[in-house]
Formats: C-alpha cells, sequence, structure tokens
C-alpha cells in the first residue's frame, strides 16, 4: 500500500476518541471511500460513532481492548480478517500515559508502569505479529 488513498479497508486501533477518532474521520472522507472499521475498548463510544458517521456503511465497529491477553487477541485479530478480508491497513492509536515523578521514586506506581508498556509497547508488538501474515499475504 504505497498510499493512504489506495486503502480499500483500514482497521484504526484506539479510535473512540483522540487523534484515533480524528483519523478515522478523516480517512472515512478520502474521495477513494474506504471502509473504515474503528475499534476501542468501550462500546457506547464505538456506538455513538457509528450511529453519527456511519450512515452509508462504511464506518464498522469492533471491540477490541488491547490490554486483552495474547490467546484473546489472537481470536479477535482472526476474526477480524474472517470478517473483512480485504482488510489492507492498520493503524495503531490506542495508548495510556500515567505521571511518573523520577525526583520521587517512592511515589511511582509499578503497576501503572507495566499497563503504559504493554498497552503502548508489548501489545503493538503482539497484535503487529498476529496482523502480518494477512498483510503480507496481499502482496
Amino acid at each position: 500500500m504505497p498510499n493512504i488513498n489506495d486503502v480499500k479497508c483500514i482497521l484504526i486501533i484506539g479510535s473512540t476518541s483522540g487523534l484515533g477518532r480524528g483519523l478515522a474521520l478523516s480517512i472515512l472522507d478520502l474521495p477513494s471511500k474506504p471502509t473504515v472499521i474503528v475499534s476501542g475498548r468501550r462500546q457506547e463510544r464505538l456506538d455513538e460513532l457509528t450511529s453519527s458517521h456511519g450512515a452509508d456503511g462504511r464506518l464498522r465497529a469492533v471491540k477490541l481492548d488491547v490490554t486483552a491477553d495474547r490467546a484473546t487477541l489472537k481470536a479477535t485479530i482472526d476474526d477480524i480478517i474472517k470478517t473483512y478480508p480485504d482488510l489492507d491497513a492498520v493503524m495503531f492509536s490506542s495508548g495510556v500515559q500515567y505521571g511518573s515523578d523520577f525526583c520521587k521514586p517512592e511515589t511511582i506506581n509499578l503497576d501503572d508502569f507495566l499497563v503504559e508498556i504493554h498497552t503502548n509497547y508489548t501489545s503493538v508488538v503482539t497484535m503487529i505479529t498476529f496482523f502480518l501474515p494477512h498483510l503480507i499475504s496481499l502482496g
């Protein structure tokens, strides 16, 4: 896929708010009219997006929690690929950020730190690994 205008079907992971939502709505407006699959943890936000922007049927929604265990992520991604075999692009926009004051190590919440690393890095690498065989098969 050399250009965003060539996309037929794109999944935007973490698209119920912020940059992901903005990307989804911008891509939905492209003249090439790709199918845009929004995803996120909160069903009510997915429902709001599809009800307010999905009248022409090109905006779809998939509930996806990037912090789920590996087996659940694999099953969800396999289901997405089965449902949308023309999926030819994936964008990762999910993320969290917790403030940490490293000048005061006693205030650092290591559990939050691990969640941040898992959400922003480990889960992305895991999902890329699961999407790659399908994307490579498209040529």
